[in-house]
């Protein structure tokens, strides 16, 4: 067996092979990680209101704790943890491989075409961005490879195993908040039926799950 070839579900992997492997890890992974750090706001907002309205005194944090419900089961954010959630399925599934959710890879082919072109000052800027976002992605990808060349074939190998790893645990996260939301928009829903007192018990017990639960 060649010093260069590694048995793989297709046969045999080369350097070469698993080292672009792990550049598409590496990008998907930091897309995730980027999308989940976005959502994972709503619970750090949450968290942070929750322990403001503590101050207050019952009938005003009873307003307070519905304002914060309805914010985070707003149906754009259900949909949104929703279609992130899928993806995490999908890619799963498909041991990491899907590509963006499509209303992320797509969003700018159903943008009007002067938004993407933009006008003046303020389009030039955003294609400046634009322009220096695609540098650093160059220039952070040409680094990577430097990198992954001082690296010896197995421990590229060992490193893809660590990053589909942390995708792994990443897309069960996705699937986690999404349950999160749809068990409280369930709760909140429920809790309408229930007298004052007991309904401004109900509300805060339904924020706890979420912003105590150490998983997400």
């Amino acid at each position: 067996m060649g010093k260069d070839k590694k048995p793989g579900i297709l046969g045999f992997q080369t350097k070469d092979a698993l080292k672009n492997e792990n550049i598409k890890l590496t990008s998907e992974l930091k897309s995730r990680q980027a999308q989940y750090k976005e959502i994972y706001s709503l619970v750090e907002t949450l968290n942070r209101e929750y322990v403001q309205s503590k101050a207050n005194v019952p009938m005003v944090r009873y307003n307070q704790l519905k304002d914060m419900i309805k914010k985070l089961i707003d149906k754009k954010v259900i949909q949104k943890v929703r279609d992130l959630a899928d993806h995490s399925q999908e890619a799963q599934a498909s041991g990491t491989k899907a590509l963006v959710p499509k209303d992320h890879a797509h969003a700018k082919e159903g943008q009007p075409e002067v938004q993407t072109i933009g006008h003046g000052i303020g389009g030039l800027l955003q294609r400046c961005k634009e322009f220096a976002g695609d540098a650093d992605d160059i220039e952070l990808k040409a680094k990577k490879e430097r990198d992954l060349n001082t690296l010896s074939k197995q421990e590229v190998t060992e490193n893809n195993d660590k990053k589909r790893s942390e995708l792994q645990e990443l897309n069960a996260k996705f699937t986690r908040f999404s349950n999160h939301l749809e068990s409280l928009q369930k709760g909140y829903e429920d809790s309408k039926k229930l007298p004052f007192t007991t309904r401004y018990g109900k509300m805060k017990e339904l924020v706890k799950l979420v912003i105590n639960d150490s998983t997400l």
